[in-house]
């Protein structure tokens, strides 16, 4: 959450809990700490400050694309960890295979497989598409584990997906 006069930013972070017509609710995930600085113009703590402000201030909602990218990124890796041994506690067989194989690719960094057969790729599905594109949608059809399309800003990787 932050002020929307920009005083007061990431004073707090958490979650959107419920929202009605008339109100939203955030649930954070610390209770919200205020400092107990003293401004030495005014005598007011800063607490008191921020308190007071806010009882009056237009708030905003900010989205924290970073934290909320690291938190996936964890919650995956974990999972290609834990996710067997879950499946053995509920009594169904695991994938390991499949777990298996994501560890090696991203964990011990083994090369993706690609299959060597040319893809047939029909005229209007390349339309519009320059040689470089038309190369890596050939190779992203030929990946069997996965494949990266990388550039530049503004070398049309997403037109090109």
């Amino acid at each position: 959450l932050s002020t929307e006069d920009g005083k007061h930013v990431a004073f707090a972070t958490g979650v959107i809990a419920d929202i009605t017509p008339t109100t939203i609710s955030i649930g954070t995930e610390t209770p919200i700490r205020l400092h107990r600085s003293i401004d030495l113009n005014t005598g007011q703590s800063q607490a008191e400050a921020l308190s007071q402000a806010l009882m009056t201030a237009v708030l905003r909602i900010d989205r924290d694309a970073l934290a909320y990218g690291a938190k996936t990124v964890r919650s995956n890796v974990v999972e290609m960890f834990v996710a067997p041994a879950a499946f053995a506690v509920r009594g169904q067989p695991a994938p390991e295979d499949t777990w298996e194989r994501k560890r090696e690719l991203v964990v011990e960094l083994v090369p993706p497989v690609f299959n060597r057969s040319e893809p047939v790729l029909e005229p209007e599905l390349t339309r519009g598409l320059n040689g470089g594109q038309v190369q890596a949608v050939r190779r992203v059809l030929c990946a069997e584990d996965y494949a990266l399309i990388l550039g530049m800003p503004g070398t049309g990787k997403t037109s090109t997906i």
